[in-house]
């Protein structure tokens, strides 16, 4: 990430009225577009139903910082899976740092009547 924003920035003039940290600002924003957009349609149901198909586990990390919504996001989609294509789920949960954060996956768990892992 460091080297493509180097790389934009290299012999650019700031335009003027515009400070050196707007302009490093704005080609970071840039840079992590381009990095988090896929270069791909993703369907997961289709994903996951090829996976299956193919006899392998389809698999999908949440990552991100406390309180996003990664857990309730990671329910919903475990949900979609199951419901819209008859899919075998299981949960594990990863996160041993917050306090809470396995049970609350459980609980998810529990709700969906699927497996979860810790």
């Amino acid at each position: 990430m460091c080297e493509s924003v180097e790389s934009t920035l290299l012999n650019q003039k700031t335009a003027s009225f515009t400070s050196i940290t707007t302009t490093v600002k704005e080609n970071l924003i840039e840079s992590l577009r381009k990095i988090l957009t896929p270069k791909r349609n993703i369907d997961i149901l289709k994903d996951a139903i090829a996976a299956k198909k193919r006899g392998i586990p389809y698999k999908i990390v949440f990552i991100g910082v406390n309180g996003v919504g990664k857990s309730t996001s990671l329910a919903k989609v475990a949900y979609y899976l199951k419901t819209k294509g008859n899919l075998s789920v299981m949960l594990a949960a990863c996160d041993n740092f917050r306090s809470g954060a396995v049970e609350q996956l459980k609980t998810h768990a529990a709700c969906l009547d699927v497996p979860c892992y810790d």
